[in-house]
């Protein structure tokens, strides 16, 4: 309860914020978790070091500097996603060839989007304001039910529904027998919490298990799947370019599918290797941390 009172009035101070003023934030969310806390900051240099094994140890201390800035960006989008109406929002959202998008959906075709822990992917349930059409969020409930509802409660995406991941095929399945095209929202990077029903690919040269969810939905149910690479632009204003990764009708190999995913993402962490999540133990299944 008290949890979720602090994140409350956290998220309130955040979001009633002027977005000129958000640098403020940014600089003391950075300052507490990175020099007071050093939250996580042996899991992000281990991450760094796995991820990049021959860079530079000033390399490895710029981009762990970068890390701290995103991952207190990524608290404020948050926050930002409770108490900003769309109208608002919008100004400082782009979505690059979303036409493709939207060019599934007008063939009746249901769309998958995956998602990588990578910069603001909170800020894709604002597609269904975008796109017009039901989109289902997919994740896993969190154990904390008012944090979970804070979550789930988010202004500038009223219309954005929110489902367990047990019951994404029931859910995919209903939609599809009404008729009404959809966009499911993934985010398909996280560790397994077991061995079985996951995807073993290479991910930074390392063998990594995935889930294998998005693979398994869009085959059976001959969805396209998209990549969110969601570009930071400046401060709090984010660009998301969309790449097709299944069309939904091609015959493919197991685990195909989850490489795809896999090396797009990795190209994408690449090119902006500050704006991911370095703090989660990726590699958990492979390396002691």
């Amino acid at each position: 309860m008290l949890t979720s009172f602090f994140a409350r009035l956290l998220q309130i101070l955040i979001g009633y914020t002027p977005h000129f003023l958000l640098f403020f934030w940014d600089y003391f969310i950075y300052f507490i978790t990175y020099h007071l806390l050093h939250y996580r900051k042996k899991v992000v240099q281990k991450n760094l070091k796995l991820a990049f094994p021959d860079k530079s140890k000033n390399y490895y201390k710029k981009i762990e500097k970068q890390f701290y800035h995103y991952f207190a960006r990524l608290i404020i989008d948050i926050a930002i996603n409770g108490t900003t109406n769309k109208t608002k929002r919008l100004k400082y959202l782009k979505f690059e060839n979303i036409n493709e998008i939207k060019k599934c959906l007008s063939e009746g075709k249901n769309v998958m989007i995956a998602l990588g822990h990578l910069n603001a992917w909170t800020t894709q349930i604002i597609l269904s304001e975008v796109l017009e059409v039901p989109v289902y969020m997919v994740y896993k409930p969190l154990s904390n039910k008012y944090i979970d509802n804070w979550l789930r409660n988010n202004l500038h995406s009223p219309n954005t529904i929110f489902i367990d991941n047990r019951s994404a095929a029931r859910h995919i399945l209903k939609v599809s027998k009404q008729g009404t095209p959809s966009v499911f929202l993934m985010v398909a990077d996280q560790s397994p919490a077991t061995d079985t029903g996951v995807h073993w690919v290479d991910f930074f040269g390392i063998n990594t298990p995935f889930h294998r969810g998005i693979e398994f939905l869009a085959t059976k149910f001959n969805m396209p799947v998209f990549f969110a690479d969601i570009l930071y632009i400046k401060p709090f204003e984010y660009t998301t370019k969309y790449h097709l990764i299944y069309n939904g009708e091609e015959k493919v190999e197991s685990k195909t599918i989850t490489q795809r995913f896999a090396n797009v993402l990795e190209k994408a962490i690449c090119e902006h290797p500050g704006d991911y999540l370095w703090s989660h133990k990726r590699w958990k299944k492979v390396i002691k941390y």
